[in-house]
């Protein structure tokens, strides 16, 4: 088993990577067609309606223009403590929000649904893509731009972007490092659980930090299965887990340090 180290992705990028998992197809009907506000210079009440664009606003300076959030956005914590919240991202409470009087509100492409439904009560949206780690860092410098705060948004992008470059300098020539990255389970430990396939950014981070992602070959996403099953099959170098997943409670019997390094500790 190789014993190469994976090196830790930053951490705002890995937020905005990992708290992506959150985001599925959002729903709601079609309203009537509407022209779509124009958002202001520099946004007052933002609404964010995903974890990664929530931390990506503290991140650029614009925390105090963040007026609601949904329940799943926890970082940064001590500022979210007391933020009004909308509900899930499947689920808004487009009352609640339009209560909020928000001039600005931030989508992902899969929440269409609601944005239509912003956009038809004359409330501005800006829409950010997070399919790939340049949409990513391009929607840190959007997401700076719209906050008015676009120095801060291209500064932060460039910071990770040099960060990725060291990394993968670090680790050229090296063979990589077979890596399972878990983003869900079942249950109260990992005998069911949910990785990361092929066809994801987050199997292009495993890629990008020096891994080789062990479920490759699975469906695309995010497929699920038995941790033990995949361990003995695949021997991953490295188990990460996302917030709230502990990568070494996996239920069986095997040692945490012989199934490999395991991310966070």
């Amino acid at each position: 088993m190789p014993t190469t180290l994976l090196q830790p992705v930053p951490r705002t990028l890995l937020a905005l990577v990992l708290g992506s998992w959150l985001l599925a197809c959002g729903g709601g009907g079609s309203p009537p067609a509407a022209t779509p506000a124009e958002p202001p210079a520099v946004p007052r009440r933002i609404v964010s309606l995903s974890p990664n664009v929530t931390e990506t606003l503290f991140a650029v300076g614009a925390g105090e223009q963040v007026a609601a959030v949904t329940d799943f956005c926890t970082y940064p914590p001590e500022p979210l403590a007391d933020m009004p919240r909308i509900g899930a991202y499947l689920n808004p409470d487009v009352e609640r929000m339009l209560s909020l009087s928000p001039d600005l509100v931030v989508v992902l492409p899969s929440q269409s649904g609601t944005r239509e439904r912003m956009e038809a009560a004359g409330i501005a949206t800006l829409t950010v893509r997070n399919e790939s780690l340049d949409e990513i860092l391009t929607s840190i410098e959007t997401l700076g731009e719209a906050a008015g705060r676009g120095e801060e948004g291209r500064a932060l992008a460039d910071e990770l972007r040099g960060e990725m470059e060291a990394v993968q300098a670090q680790i050229a020539g090296r063979e990589p490092v077979p890596t399972l990255v878990v983003i869900g389970r079942g249950g109260d430990d990992l005998t069911g659980i949910f990785g990361v396939g092929p066809g994801t950014f987050l199997d292009e981070v495993i890629r990008t930090a020096g891994g080789r992602n062990v479920l490759a070959e699975a469906p695309p996403l995010y497929p699920p299965g038995p941790l033990e099953a995949i361990l003995r099959r695949a021997r991953p170098g490295g188990v990460a887990g996302g917030r709230g997943v502990d990568p070494e409670r996996s239920g069986g019997d095997e040692p945490p340090q012989d199934r490999g390094r395991a991310y966070p500790r």
